[in-house]
């Protein structure tokens, strides 16, 4: 998955799932300038319980990040929801 810092200002960004156990995310946190992309791997961790579609998702959440904040610090002095959210379904694909 991709990414990209479409606002006028550095974003610090938290990528969550619902089960922790099942997916592995890397990397799960950051900080993203101006038109800034970056890489995200979501990877399944098999471990023989399968799961059912539609049932689980990743969540993508971003804030405003100030200039030489790390994005721990953003996010422990950010009050509030997140600026943005999406959620993206999980389907999975057996052969």
């Amino acid at each position: 998955m991709k990414i990209t810092n479409k606002s006028d200002m550095k974003q610090a960004f938290k990528i969550k799932c619902t089960r922790n156990d099942l997916f592995k995310i890397r990397p799960a946190t950051g900080i993203l300038d101006y038109n800034q992309t970056s890489n995200i791997t979501l990877t399944y961790k098999p471990n023989g319980e399968v799961p059912e579609n539609d049932k689980h998702h990743f969540g993508v959440y971003h804030i405003p990040a100030p200039e030489g904040c790390t994005c721990e610090g953003a996010w422990s002095e950010h009050y509030g929801p997140p600026q943005g959210e999406f959620r993206l379904k999980v389907q999975l694909c057996y052969q």
